[in-house]
Protein backbone atom coordinates (compact mmCIF):
# COMPACT_ATOMS: atom_id res chain seq x y z
CA UNK A 1 0.00 0.00 0.00
CA UNK A 2 0.98 3.62 -0.33
CA UNK A 3 1.57 4.37 3.39
CA UNK A 4 4.21 1.61 3.57
CA UNK A 5 6.15 2.91 0.46
CA UNK A 6 6.08 6.18 1.60
CA UNK A 7 6.42 6.28 5.63
CA UNK A 8 9.98 7.22 5.96
CA UNK A 9 9.42 10.39 4.01
CA UNK A 10 6.78 12.18 6.31
CA UNK A 11 7.21 10.07 9.64
CA UNK A 12 8.19 13.61 11.29
CA UNK A 13 5.78 15.73 9.48
CA UNK A 14 2.32 14.94 11.16
CA UNK A 15 1.62 16.28 14.52
CA UNK A 16 -1.79 15.44 16.55
CA UNK A 17 -4.32 17.42 14.51
CA UNK A 18 -7.74 17.95 15.17
CA UNK A 19 -10.72 15.19 14.41
CA UNK A 20 -11.79 14.83 11.32
CA UNK A 21 -14.81 16.76 10.15
CA UNK A 22 -16.33 16.29 6.98
CA UNK A 23 -17.74 19.90 5.48
CA UNK A 24 -20.45 19.61 2.63
CA UNK A 25 -20.52 22.71 -0.11
CA UNK A 26 -22.70 23.60 -3.09
CA UNK A 27 -20.75 20.97 -5.67
CA UNK A 28 -22.53 17.70 -6.66
CA UNK A 29 -21.10 14.80 -8.56
CA UNK A 30 -21.55 14.74 -11.77
CA UNK A 31 -23.52 12.04 -13.09
CA UNK A 32 -21.62 9.35 -15.00
CA UNK A 33 -22.30 9.42 -19.05
CA UNK A 34 -22.77 6.31 -20.83
CA UNK A 35 -20.05 5.30 -22.81
CA UNK A 36 -20.60 5.11 -26.62
CA UNK A 37 -16.95 3.43 -28.02
CA UNK A 38 -15.48 0.55 -29.30
CA UNK A 39 -15.73 -2.94 -27.72
CA UNK A 40 -11.83 -3.87 -27.33
CA UNK A 41 -9.48 -6.07 -25.39
CA UNK A 42 -5.95 -5.95 -24.46
CA UNK A 43 -4.17 -9.37 -24.46
CA UNK A 44 -0.92 -9.66 -23.15
CA UNK A 45 1.25 -12.46 -25.45
CA UNK A 46 3.21 -15.53 -24.33
CA UNK A 47 6.57 -14.92 -24.97
CA UNK A 48 5.92 -18.33 -27.49
CA UNK A 49 3.42 -16.24 -29.33
CA UNK A 50 4.37 -14.96 -32.61
CA UNK A 51 2.14 -12.07 -33.88
CA UNK A 52 0.89 -14.71 -36.78
CA UNK A 53 -0.41 -16.62 -34.02
CA UNK A 54 -2.53 -14.17 -32.63
CA UNK A 55 -3.81 -13.07 -36.59
CA UNK A 56 -4.53 -16.89 -37.23
CA UNK A 57 -6.41 -17.06 -33.87
CA UNK A 58 -8.30 -13.76 -34.50
CA UNK A 59 -9.06 -14.57 -38.21
CA UNK A 60 -10.96 -18.23 -37.10
CA UNK A 61 -12.96 -16.26 -34.45
CA UNK A 62 -14.04 -13.46 -36.49
CA UNK A 63 -12.04 -11.13 -34.36
CA UNK A 64 -10.22 -8.27 -35.45
CA UNK A 65 -7.08 -7.02 -34.79
CA UNK A 66 -6.01 -3.48 -33.89
CA UNK A 67 -3.17 -1.54 -32.56
CA UNK A 68 0.06 -3.49 -31.26
CA UNK A 69 2.35 -1.75 -28.83
CA UNK A 70 5.65 -1.98 -29.71
CA UNK A 71 7.21 -0.17 -26.30
CA UNK A 72 5.80 -3.59 -25.02
CA UNK A 73 6.41 -6.82 -26.66
CA UNK A 74 3.10 -8.80 -26.76
CA UNK A 75 0.70 -6.23 -26.26
CA UNK A 76 -2.39 -6.55 -28.57
CA UNK A 77 -5.39 -5.05 -29.02
CA UNK A 78 -8.32 -6.68 -30.08
CA UNK A 79 -11.65 -5.34 -31.56
CA UNK A 80 -14.85 -6.94 -31.25
CA UNK A 81 -18.02 -6.68 -33.20
CA UNK A 82 -21.28 -5.08 -31.16
CA UNK A 83 -22.54 -8.35 -31.35
CA UNK A 84 -19.87 -10.44 -29.97
CA UNK A 85 -19.88 -11.48 -26.22
CA UNK A 86 -16.67 -9.55 -24.60
CA UNK A 87 -16.56 -12.22 -22.13
CA UNK A 88 -16.92 -15.22 -24.21
CA UNK A 89 -14.09 -13.49 -25.93
CA UNK A 90 -12.11 -13.81 -23.00
CA UNK A 91 -12.53 -17.44 -21.97
CA UNK A 92 -11.58 -18.35 -25.52
CA UNK A 93 -8.63 -16.55 -25.90
CA UNK A 94 -7.97 -17.93 -22.37
CA UNK A 95 -8.19 -21.50 -23.14
CA UNK A 96 -6.48 -21.47 -26.42
CA UNK A 97 -2.63 -20.91 -24.32
CA UNK A 98 -1.43 -18.38 -26.34
CA UNK A 99 -1.57 -15.69 -23.82
CA UNK A 100 -0.69 -14.55 -20.36
CA UNK A 101 -4.13 -12.86 -19.53
CA UNK A 102 -6.92 -10.85 -21.48
CA UNK A 103 -8.44 -8.14 -20.05
CA UNK A 104 -11.47 -5.68 -21.22
CA UNK A 105 -10.45 -2.01 -22.87
CA UNK A 106 -11.75 -0.46 -19.76
CA UNK A 107 -13.25 3.12 -20.55
CA UNK A 108 -12.02 5.89 -19.18
CA UNK A 109 -13.47 9.22 -18.22
CA UNK A 110 -12.58 12.67 -17.18
CA UNK A 111 -12.58 13.75 -13.81
CA UNK A 112 -14.71 17.13 -13.82
CA UNK A 113 -17.34 19.00 -12.25
CA UNK A 114 -19.62 21.37 -14.17
CA UNK A 115 -19.55 24.63 -12.33
CA UNK A 116 -22.67 27.01 -11.34
CA UNK A 117 -23.67 29.54 -13.88
CA UNK A 118 -23.36 33.26 -12.85
CA UNK A 119 -21.73 33.04 -9.66
CA UNK A 120 -19.55 35.71 -9.08
CA UNK A 121 -15.91 34.54 -7.93
CA UNK A 122 -13.09 35.61 -6.56
CA UNK A 123 -10.25 34.73 -9.04
CA UNK A 124 -7.13 32.67 -8.81
CA UNK A 125 -7.93 31.92 -4.95
CA UNK A 126 -5.90 28.62 -5.00
CA UNK A 127 -2.58 30.48 -5.96
CA UNK A 128 -3.49 33.30 -3.54
CA UNK A 129 -6.28 33.53 -0.66
CA UNK A 130 -6.96 37.14 0.26
CA UNK A 131 -10.36 35.93 2.27
CA UNK A 132 -11.81 36.58 -1.50
CA UNK A 133 -15.56 35.31 -1.43
CA UNK A 134 -15.16 34.51 2.10
CA UNK A 135 -12.65 32.23 1.68
CA UNK A 136 -10.12 31.61 4.22
CA UNK A 137 -6.97 33.39 4.21
CA UNK A 138 -3.41 31.73 2.87
CA UNK A 139 -5.67 28.70 1.71
CA UNK A 140 -3.83 28.39 -0.99
CA UNK A 141 -0.60 26.76 -2.24
CA UNK A 142 1.75 30.14 -1.13
CA UNK A 143 2.47 30.57 -4.99
CA UNK A 144 3.64 34.49 -5.08
CA UNK A 145 5.95 33.21 -2.18
CA UNK A 146 6.75 30.35 -4.44
CA UNK A 147 7.71 32.43 -7.29
CA UNK A 148 9.88 34.75 -5.76
CA UNK A 149 11.82 31.05 -5.69
CA UNK A 150 11.53 29.97 -9.29
CA UNK A 151 9.06 30.95 -12.11
CA UNK A 152 10.30 29.10 -14.45
CA UNK A 153 10.29 25.25 -15.45
CA UNK A 154 11.09 25.92 -19.70
CA UNK A 155 13.72 22.92 -20.18
CA UNK A 156 10.50 20.29 -18.45
CA UNK A 157 8.33 18.62 -20.61
CA UNK A 158 4.65 17.78 -18.88
CA UNK A 159 2.73 15.52 -20.62
CA UNK A 160 -1.17 16.20 -20.51
CA UNK A 161 -2.74 13.20 -21.01
CA UNK A 162 -6.21 14.08 -21.85
CA UNK A 163 -8.91 15.67 -24.28
CA UNK A 164 -5.49 17.35 -26.16
CA UNK A 165 -5.02 20.97 -26.03
CA UNK A 166 -6.15 24.24 -27.81
CA UNK A 167 -2.51 25.12 -28.81
CA UNK A 168 -3.77 28.32 -30.33
CA UNK A 169 -4.57 29.47 -26.89
CA UNK A 170 -3.11 33.28 -26.44
CA UNK A 171 -2.18 31.95 -22.66
CA UNK A 172 -0.62 28.56 -23.92
CA UNK A 173 1.00 28.88 -27.20
CA UNK A 174 4.18 29.95 -26.54
CA UNK A 175 4.20 27.03 -23.74
CA UNK A 176 3.71 24.09 -25.37
CA UNK A 177 6.18 21.23 -26.31
CA UNK A 178 7.15 20.87 -29.90
CA UNK A 179 8.39 18.21 -31.73
CA UNK A 180 11.99 19.62 -32.83
CA UNK A 181 12.29 16.04 -35.48
CA UNK A 182 8.99 16.83 -37.10
CA UNK A 183 8.69 19.33 -39.73
CA UNK A 184 5.00 20.85 -39.34
CA UNK A 185 2.12 20.42 -41.85
CA UNK A 186 4.24 18.96 -44.73
CA UNK A 187 2.10 15.56 -44.62
CA UNK A 188 4.89 13.95 -43.45
CA UNK A 189 6.58 11.39 -40.71
CA UNK A 190 9.84 13.20 -40.43
CA UNK A 191 10.82 11.96 -37.47
CA UNK A 192 9.59 7.79 -38.31
CA UNK A 193 7.41 8.05 -35.19
CA UNK A 194 4.56 6.17 -36.79
CA UNK A 195 2.77 9.95 -36.48
CA UNK A 196 2.05 12.12 -39.43
CA UNK A 197 2.25 15.89 -38.53
CA UNK A 198 3.13 15.47 -35.07
CA UNK A 199 4.03 18.87 -33.84
CA UNK A 200 2.51 19.53 -31.00
CA UNK A 201 1.64 15.86 -29.49
CA UNK A 202 -0.27 12.70 -30.59
CA UNK A 203 -4.38 12.06 -30.79
CA UNK A 204 -5.17 8.08 -29.76
CA UNK A 205 -8.65 8.54 -30.95
CA UNK A 206 -7.66 8.69 -34.64
CA UNK A 207 -4.13 8.75 -34.24
CA UNK A 208 -3.04 11.23 -35.82
CA UNK A 209 -0.50 14.30 -34.81
CA UNK A 210 -3.54 16.79 -34.11
CA UNK A 211 -3.84 16.77 -30.64
CA UNK A 212 -6.93 19.56 -31.07
CA UNK A 213 -9.17 19.56 -27.92
CA UNK A 214 -12.44 19.48 -28.65
CA UNK A 215 -13.79 18.43 -25.16
CA UNK A 216 -12.11 21.47 -23.25
CA UNK A 217 -10.76 18.96 -20.21
CA UNK A 218 -7.36 19.22 -21.46
CA UNK A 219 -6.92 22.93 -21.91
CA UNK A 220 -8.63 23.75 -18.26
CA UNK A 221 -5.64 21.06 -17.00
CA UNK A 222 -2.79 22.74 -18.73
CA UNK A 223 -4.23 26.30 -18.14
CA UNK A 224 -3.54 25.14 -14.56
CA UNK A 225 -0.29 23.93 -14.93
CA UNK A 226 1.50 26.37 -16.91
CA UNK A 227 -0.76 28.55 -18.54
CA UNK A 228 2.52 31.59 -19.59
CA UNK A 229 2.67 34.30 -16.75
CA UNK A 230 3.49 37.50 -16.03
CA UNK A 231 1.85 38.52 -19.82
CA UNK A 232 -0.62 40.64 -18.69
CA UNK A 233 -3.29 38.01 -20.09
CA UNK A 234 -5.69 36.06 -18.35
CA UNK A 235 -4.17 33.57 -16.05
CA UNK A 236 -1.29 32.21 -14.51
CA UNK A 237 -0.14 28.65 -14.45
CA UNK A 238 2.35 27.20 -11.23
CA UNK A 239 5.27 27.17 -13.60
CA UNK A 240 5.31 30.26 -15.81
CA UNK A 241 7.29 28.79 -18.23
CA UNK A 242 6.78 25.06 -18.92
CA UNK A 243 6.52 22.55 -22.05
CA UNK A 244 3.23 21.25 -22.22
CA UNK A 245 2.90 17.87 -24.45
CA UNK A 246 -0.49 17.47 -25.85
CA UNK A 247 -2.24 14.23 -25.74
CA UNK A 248 -4.99 13.16 -26.57
CA UNK A 249 -7.05 9.75 -26.04
CA UNK A 250 -10.64 11.19 -24.34
CA UNK A 251 -13.39 12.36 -26.88
CA UNK A 252 -15.39 15.20 -27.66
CA UNK A 253 -17.25 14.22 -24.58
CA UNK A 254 -14.51 13.57 -21.93
CA UNK A 255 -14.30 9.85 -22.57
CA UNK A 256 -11.53 7.60 -23.76
CA UNK A 257 -10.31 3.54 -23.68
CA UNK A 258 -7.48 2.71 -21.74
CA UNK A 259 -5.34 1.37 -25.13
CA UNK A 260 -5.51 4.91 -26.04
CA UNK A 261 -4.40 6.07 -22.77
CA UNK A 262 -1.48 3.39 -22.99
CA UNK A 263 -0.66 4.76 -26.51
CA UNK A 264 -0.44 8.51 -24.80
CA UNK A 265 2.03 7.26 -22.32
CA UNK A 266 3.90 5.40 -24.68
CA UNK A 267 4.47 8.74 -27.15
CA UNK A 268 4.78 10.42 -23.62
CA UNK A 269 8.02 8.54 -22.64
CA UNK A 270 9.70 8.46 -26.08
CA UNK A 271 9.56 12.28 -26.83
CA UNK A 272 11.33 12.49 -23.05
CA UNK A 273 8.38 13.74 -20.96
CA UNK A 274 9.42 14.73 -17.39
CA UNK A 275 6.05 14.37 -15.86
CA UNK A 276 2.87 12.74 -16.55
CA UNK A 277 -0.53 14.46 -15.93
CA UNK A 278 -3.39 12.02 -16.09
CA UNK A 279 -6.57 13.89 -14.45
CA UNK A 280 -9.10 10.70 -15.37
CA UNK A 281 -9.71 7.41 -14.25
CA UNK A 282 -12.38 4.62 -13.85
CA UNK A 283 -13.41 1.27 -11.86
CA UNK A 284 -11.32 -1.08 -13.90
CA UNK A 285 -8.10 -2.70 -12.69
CA UNK A 286 -6.15 -2.84 -16.20
CA UNK A 287 -2.97 -5.10 -15.75
CA UNK A 288 -1.87 -3.50 -19.13
CA UNK A 289 -2.06 0.15 -17.94
CA UNK A 290 -0.42 -0.62 -14.88
CA UNK A 291 2.67 -1.76 -16.72
CA UNK A 292 2.87 1.71 -18.68
CA UNK A 293 2.93 3.59 -15.64
CA UNK A 294 5.54 0.53 -14.24
CA UNK A 295 7.57 1.50 -17.28
CA UNK A 296 7.83 5.61 -16.60
CA UNK A 297 8.36 4.51 -13.04
CA UNK A 298 11.66 3.08 -14.76
CA UNK A 299 12.46 5.97 -16.09
CA UNK A 300 12.19 8.25 -13.20
CA UNK A 301 9.11 10.08 -14.36
CA UNK A 302 6.48 10.75 -12.06
CA UNK A 303 2.43 10.62 -12.40
CA UNK A 304 0.03 12.61 -11.12
CA UNK A 305 -3.51 11.64 -11.10
CA UNK A 306 -6.71 12.86 -10.10
CA UNK A 307 -8.77 11.06 -6.63
CA UNK A 308 -11.73 11.37 -8.51
CA UNK A 309 -15.05 12.95 -7.93
CA UNK A 310 -17.01 10.18 -6.32
CA UNK A 311 -16.67 11.31 -2.51
CA UNK A 312 -15.42 8.34 -1.64
CA UNK A 313 -12.71 6.16 0.01
CA UNK A 314 -10.59 4.89 -2.69
CA UNK A 315 -8.81 2.49 -0.11
CA UNK A 316 -12.38 0.36 0.30
CA UNK A 317 -13.54 1.30 -3.41
CA UNK A 318 -10.18 1.26 -5.82
CA UNK A 319 -10.58 4.02 -8.48
CA UNK A 320 -7.82 3.40 -11.41
CA UNK A 321 -4.86 4.66 -11.97
CA UNK A 322 -5.14 6.39 -8.47
CA UNK A 323 -5.17 3.48 -6.74
CA UNK A 324 -2.34 1.53 -8.07
CA UNK A 325 0.16 1.10 -5.54
CA UNK A 326 3.42 2.39 -7.30
CA UNK A 327 6.10 4.56 -5.98
CA UNK A 328 5.64 6.64 -9.02
CA UNK A 329 2.01 7.75 -9.02
CA UNK A 330 0.90 10.82 -7.07
CA UNK A 331 -2.74 10.83 -5.84
CA UNK A 332 -4.14 14.38 -5.63
CA UNK A 333 -7.45 14.91 -3.58
CA UNK A 334 -9.31 18.02 -3.99
CA UNK A 335 -9.74 21.26 -1.52
CA UNK A 336 -12.06 24.45 -1.14
CA UNK A 337 -10.95 27.84 -0.63
CA UNK A 338 -11.44 27.34 3.07
CA UNK A 339 -9.25 24.42 3.20
CA UNK A 340 -11.61 21.84 3.90
CA UNK A 341 -11.68 18.82 1.10
CA UNK A 342 -13.98 19.19 -1.80
CA UNK A 343 -17.81 17.78 -0.75
CA UNK A 344 -17.32 15.70 -4.23
CA UNK A 345 -13.54 14.55 -3.92
CA UNK A 346 -12.59 11.45 -2.83
CA UNK A 347 -10.36 10.83 -0.33
CA UNK A 348 -8.15 7.49 1.49
CA UNK A 349 -5.78 7.42 4.36
CA UNK A 350 -3.48 4.96 1.98
CA UNK A 351 -4.57 5.70 -1.29
CA UNK A 352 -4.45 9.59 -1.97
CA UNK A 353 -1.64 11.36 -1.36
CA UNK A 354 -2.19 14.94 -0.82
CA UNK A 355 -4.87 17.43 -1.37
CA UNK A 356 -4.42 20.46 -3.75
CA UNK A 357 -6.98 23.38 -4.51
CA UNK A 358 -9.67 22.09 -6.56
CA UNK A 359 -13.20 23.72 -6.41
CA UNK A 360 -13.87 26.75 -8.56
CA UNK A 361 -10.57 26.94 -10.07
CA UNK A 362 -9.98 30.39 -12.59
CA UNK A 363 -8.08 28.78 -16.18
CA UNK A 364 -8.35 28.69 -19.83
CA UNK A 365 -10.92 27.57 -21.93
CA UNK A 366 -10.85 25.55 -25.03
CA UNK A 367 -14.26 27.70 -26.82
CA UNK A 368 -11.85 30.11 -27.83
CA UNK A 369 -8.52 31.57 -28.07
CA UNK A 370 -8.81 34.27 -25.69
CA UNK A 371 -11.15 31.84 -23.21
CA UNK A 372 -11.21 31.24 -19.42
CA UNK A 373 -13.29 30.57 -16.97
CA UNK A 374 -14.12 28.41 -13.82
CA UNK A 375 -13.53 24.83 -13.33
CA UNK A 376 -13.79 22.66 -10.61
CA UNK A 377 -13.18 18.46 -9.44
CA UNK A 378 -9.92 16.44 -9.07
CA UNK A 379 -8.67 17.08 -11.96
CA UNK A 380 -7.96 20.85 -11.66
CA UNK A 381 -6.46 19.68 -8.13
CA UNK A 382 -4.07 16.99 -10.10
CA UNK A 383 -2.40 19.97 -12.21
CA UNK A 384 -1.60 22.11 -9.23
CA UNK A 385 0.75 19.19 -7.85
CA UNK A 386 2.10 19.07 -11.76
CA UNK A 387 3.54 22.26 -11.72
CA UNK A 388 5.07 22.29 -8.72
CA UNK A 389 6.92 19.09 -9.82
CA UNK A 390 8.12 20.84 -12.97
CA UNK A 391 9.32 23.85 -10.67
CA UNK A 392 10.70 21.16 -8.24
CA UNK A 393 12.59 18.91 -11.13
CA UNK A 394 13.77 22.53 -12.76
CA UNK A 395 15.95 23.65 -9.59
CA UNK A 396 17.35 20.37 -9.27
CA UNK A 397 17.23 17.88 -12.19
CA UNK A 398 18.95 14.93 -10.72
CA UNK A 399 16.95 14.07 -7.97
CA UNK A 400 14.89 10.76 -8.35
CA UNK A 401 11.38 10.32 -8.47
CA UNK A 402 11.01 9.21 -4.70
CA UNK A 403 12.93 12.13 -3.58
CA UNK A 404 10.83 14.26 -5.28
CA UNK A 405 7.59 12.95 -3.88
CA UNK A 406 9.15 12.69 -0.20
CA UNK A 407 9.84 16.48 -0.75
CA UNK A 408 6.53 17.32 -1.94
CA UNK A 409 4.78 15.38 0.72
CA UNK A 410 6.88 16.55 3.77
CA UNK A 411 6.41 20.22 2.81
CA UNK A 412 2.31 20.44 2.64
CA UNK A 413 0.60 22.45 5.43
CA UNK A 414 -1.00 19.79 7.56
CA UNK A 415 -4.65 20.36 7.89
CA UNK A 416 -7.15 18.89 10.73
CA UNK A 417 -10.17 18.90 8.30
CA UNK A 418 -7.06 16.56 6.41
CA UNK A 419 -7.28 14.03 9.49
CA UNK A 420 -7.08 10.67 7.67
CA UNK A 421 -7.93 11.48 4.03
CA UNK A 422 -4.56 11.07 2.58
CA UNK A 423 -1.07 9.79 3.30
CA UNK A 424 0.14 13.51 4.21
CA UNK A 425 -2.79 14.99 5.62
CA UNK A 426 -2.34 18.12 4.00
CA UNK A 427 -2.41 20.32 1.49
CA UNK A 428 0.20 21.52 -1.58
CA UNK A 429 2.28 24.54 -0.41
CA UNK A 430 4.36 25.46 -3.75
CA UNK A 431 7.01 27.83 -1.42
CA UNK A 432 7.65 24.96 1.24
CA UNK A 433 8.41 22.58 -1.50
CA UNK A 434 10.40 24.70 -3.53
CA UNK A 435 12.58 25.50 -0.50
CA UNK A 436 13.21 22.13 0.54
CA UNK A 437 15.02 21.02 -3.03
CA UNK A 438 17.57 24.05 -2.97
CA UNK A 439 18.23 27.15 -1.04
CA UNK A 440 18.92 28.96 -3.83
CA UNK A 441 16.94 32.52 -4.34
CA UNK A 442 15.67 33.73 -8.00
CA UNK A 443 14.28 37.05 -7.65
CA UNK A 444 11.77 38.84 -10.51
CA UNK A 445 12.45 42.44 -9.61
CA UNK A 446 14.90 44.43 -11.40
CA UNK A 447 16.62 45.92 -8.95
CA UNK A 448 17.87 43.06 -7.25
CA UNK A 449 20.23 40.81 -8.39
CA UNK A 450 22.59 37.84 -7.59
CA UNK A 451 26.13 38.14 -8.14
CA UNK A 452 27.07 34.48 -6.75
CA UNK A 453 25.76 31.39 -5.02
CA UNK A 454 27.90 29.02 -3.15
CA UNK A 455 27.59 28.40 0.28
CA UNK A 456 27.26 32.13 0.66
CA UNK A 457 24.63 34.42 -1.82
CA UNK A 458 25.63 37.47 -2.87
CA UNK A 459 23.17 40.12 -3.18
CA UNK A 460 23.30 43.19 -4.94
CA UNK A 461 20.56 45.78 -4.23
CA UNK A 462 19.75 49.26 -6.06
CA UNK A 463 17.20 51.02 -4.87
CA UNK A 464 16.83 54.91 -3.59
CA UNK A 465 19.25 56.65 -2.02
CA UNK A 466 19.62 55.93 1.53
CA UNK A 467 16.96 53.58 1.62
CA UNK A 468 16.66 51.24 4.24
CA UNK A 469 15.77 47.31 4.22
CA UNK A 470 15.33 44.39 6.35
CA UNK A 471 16.73 40.96 5.11
CA UNK A 472 14.21 38.16 6.67
CA UNK A 473 14.37 34.44 7.16
CA UNK A 474 12.02 31.62 7.35
CA UNK A 475 12.01 27.95 7.64
CA UNK A 476 8.53 27.50 7.91
CA UNK A 477 6.63 30.68 6.02
CA UNK A 478 4.74 31.30 9.38
CA UNK A 479 7.27 32.83 11.28
CA UNK A 480 9.92 35.48 9.76
CA UNK A 481 13.41 36.27 11.81
CA UNK A 482 15.16 39.48 11.17
CA UNK A 483 18.63 38.68 9.70
CA UNK A 484 20.02 41.88 9.05
CA UNK A 485 19.30 45.60 8.16
CA UNK A 486 20.54 47.07 4.95
CA UNK A 487 20.72 50.27 3.82
CA UNK A 488 21.39 51.82 0.55
CA UNK A 489 24.15 54.38 -0.14
CA UNK A 490 23.98 58.05 -1.34
CA UNK A 491 23.88 56.39 -5.03
CA UNK A 492 21.29 53.91 -4.00
CA UNK A 493 23.42 51.15 -4.01
CA UNK A 494 23.98 48.29 -1.58
CA UNK A 495 25.45 44.34 -1.21
CA UNK A 496 24.28 42.03 0.93
CA UNK A 497 26.02 38.44 1.59
CA UNK A 498 23.66 35.47 3.27
CA UNK A 499 25.89 32.46 4.55
CA UNK A 500 23.84 29.54 3.74
CA UNK A 501 22.54 27.08 6.81
CA UNK A 502 24.01 23.46 6.20
CA UNK A 503 21.65 21.56 8.15
CA UNK A 504 18.08 23.19 7.69
CA UNK A 505 16.47 24.72 4.16
CA UNK A 506 15.72 28.39 4.62
CA UNK A 507 13.74 31.25 2.73
CA UNK A 508 14.94 34.73 2.71
CA UNK A 509 13.12 38.22 1.55
CA UNK A 510 14.43 42.00 1.54
CA UNK A 511 11.75 44.25 2.32
CA UNK A 512 11.82 47.84 2.80
CA UNK A 513 11.46 49.49 6.25
CA UNK A 514 9.22 51.76 5.16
Amino acid sequence: MKMKKRICGIALLLGILGHFQVHFFELTASPVASIDVRQSLLAQCKTSTSHADVIEWCDRHSLKLGHTFSSESGLEVIDIAPNQDSEQSVAMGLESGLFDYIEPDYPLKAYRIPNDRGLSLGQTWGLQNNGQQRGLPDADIDAPEGWDYRTSAEDIVVAVIDSGIRYTHEDLVSNLWQNKDEIPNNNRDDDRNGVVDDQFGYNAVNHSGDPWDDDGHGTSVSGVIGAVGDNRVGTTGVAWKVQLMALKFLDSEGQGLTSDAIACIDYALSHGADIINASWGGNGRSRSLERAIRRAQSRNVLFVTAAGNDHANIDRAPDYPASYSLSNIITVGSSTRTDSPSSASNFGRNSVDLFAPGSQIYTCKASSDRAYGFSSGTSLAAPFVTGTLALMIAADPGMSGFELTNHLLSSVDPLPALEGLAISEGRLNLAAALSLVSPKIQSTDPLLSILSIDSTIQIELRASPNQAFLLESTSDFATWRSVQRVQADIEGHSEIAISLPEASAQFYRVRPLN
